[in-house]
């Protein structure tokens, strides 16, 4: 989905094992600082196994660092993404739910 309100819906109707996203920091957020925030609490109330992948800005890094500090995010990758890279993290998330 395109939209984090269309994935919070769809949340309510699936329970994912993987869920890939984007790192968008808005500092004109009151309540939170990214987009990932939303969906990180809707994960953890409809499919709480997730795994969580995230595609982000380096210089977003320390954001999300912060975001961390409350969710879990299983992996996370800078743009440009590096397909090598993804795959062994894909990998690595599939070995662990064995």
């Amino acid at each position: 989905v395109h939209s984090m309100r269309k994935a919070q819906s769809w949340l309510k109707r699936n329970r994912p094992d993987l869920v890939v996203a984007e790192f968008h920091f808005d500092p004109e957020l009151r309540d939170r600082m990214s987009n990932l925030e939303s969906l990180m609490a809707g994960l953890q109330r409809f499919a709480p196994d997730a795994k969580v992948v995230v595609f982000i800005d380096r210089m977003h890094r320390s954001r999300l660092d912060s975001v961390k500090t409350r969710y879990t995010v299983h992996g996370a990758l800078d743009y440009p993404i590096d397909e090598s890279s993804l795959e062994a993290l894909l990998e690595t998330i599939a070995k662990e739910g064995k």
